[in-house]
């Protein structure tokens, strides 16, 4: 939905709305069904059967009817949510894509995602209108002994009215559809540019009721006054040699302005905005989380990258292992009481740690190579009268005898080595 996501293939697109129309339509259908009684009770209505509102409407349902009528003719809309919901999204997104190459833009405005949203409606409309009209039949309180189920309701409209009969009211299907669409499309982009963005999941879950619900209520609105019409026009029968009271929309909403005033128009509000509104959040959360979870079966690395950067958790830096060394150093060392040596002395020693651990102190400089040369000569010289007493004196002379022989006997060794 969002233009910086990656988009996906129409059948990810459809998948995605089919889930969401399926879940919206299960928790919402009851307030379709009185909004429906409403809309289909012409003029003021009195007596015993009569409904005045959206809660008696519920009551005398449920008291005369019994609960499982609130549920009746779902077959008709779970089986038309799938594919209406999915053509509604899935339109959306390619009219979109279509209409930003068509303009050379690289993201949709507002003005841009009303045309998409209305030209999306119109695609829409042509999948539900047959499943729209059975529907209606289905909920109409005048019918409910005429048919059995969605099926037979079917079969029957077929045979009595042909199959064409199943397109009427498609015209205003496609001005409903157009209106709450445009509606729709046009509030969520404009909410969700005011609303601040989501650093965390449950914040952009919010954001997204709020932007899909407020668009399904600015879509129910204006699109009321041809929801009104489109359900007396599908639920008058074609009747050979008789032309229906209702039968163009426009010419419908005048018709009942005129006979019933431009209150009538708005028959069904309540239950139909509290349906569409919340309603619509629920599309567009689902919806989206679905696109989302699509996106992370394609590509689990970018996901969870995409995931810890829309959460501010930057990915945890793994150091690279460094095995221990082990080095062996000699040292010869002449003890002037003895003279022996002692053996190999090995130490272990850690590799230096990567970047960003602390280091330990560096060793002192070594002395010059010079005096290395000069003072291992005299440890020579030392060592060597050390072994032989016979010579110590003669040794000992040559080291510490006067001013001039210990730098003879350094520069000596120092031309042998």
């Amino acid at each position: 939905m969002s233009s910086d996501q990656k988009p996906l293939g129409f059948m990810y697109q459809f998948a995605a709305g089919a889930i969401a129309g399926v879940s919206e339509i299960l928790v919402m259908y009851p307030l379709d069904v009185v909004k429906t009684r409403i809309q289909l009770q012409a003029g003021t209505a009195t007596g015993a059967d009569a409904y005045t509102g959206m809660v008696d409407c519920f009551q005398k349902i449920v008291r005369n009817e019994g609960f499982s009528r609130l549920y009746r003719g779902i077959e008709a809309p779970i089986l038309m949510e799938a594919p209406k919901r999915a053509t509604k999204f899935a339109a959306n997104d390619s009219w979109g894509s279509f209409y930003r190459d068509i303009f050379g833009m690289a993201k949709a405005n507002q003005s841009l995602s009303i045309l998409t949203g209305a030209t999306a409606g119109a695609t829409e409309a042509f999948v539900v209108v047959p499943f729209e009209l059975v529907k209606i039949r289905l909920q109409d309180k005048a019918s409910a002994g005429k048919y059995t189920s969605s099926l037979d309701a079917l079969t029957k409209i077929i045979k009595s009215e042909g199959p064409l009969a199943l397109y009427n009211g498609l015209e205003s299907t496609l001005w409903r559809h157009i209106l709450w669409n445009a509606g729709y499309f046009g509030c969520i982009f404009q909410v969700r540019e005011l609303l601040p963005k989501a650093e965390k999941k449950s914040m952009q879950t919010f954001n997204e009721m709020l932007a899909g619900a407020t668009g399904g209520t600015v879509g129910t609105i204006v699109n009321t006054p041809m929801d009104v019409v489109k359900s007396r026009i599908q639920n008058s029968p074609k009747v050979a040699g008789s032309i229906p009271k209702y039968n163009w929309a426009w010419p419908s909403v005048a018709l009942v302005m005129r006979e019933e005033g431009f209150g009538a128009l708005y028959k069904g509000f309540i239950p139909k905005v509290l349906r569409l509104g919340p309603g619509g959040g629920i599309l567009l959360v689902v919806y989206t989380n679905v696109m989302d979870m699509f996106r992370r079966m394609q590509n689990p690395v970018m996901a969870r990258e995409g995931t810890r950067s829309a959460t501010g958790n930057s990915r945890p830096r793994v150091f690279p292992t460094v095995p221990e060394t082990t080095t062996t150093t000699t040292k010869k060392r002449a003890t002037a009481n003895t003279g022996a040596k002692r053996g190999p002395k090995t130490t272990t020693t850690k590799a230096a740690k990567p970047t960003g651990v602390t280091k330990k102190k560096a060793a002192p400089a070594k002395k010059t190579a010079v005096a290395d040369k000069v003072k291992g000569a005299a440890k020579k010289v030392e060592g060597a009268v050390t072994a032989n007493p016979e010579k110590k004196a003669a040794g000992t002379k040559k080291i510490k005898g006067t001013d001039g022989a210990a730098p003879k006997a350094k520069a000596t060794a120092t031309k042998k080595k």
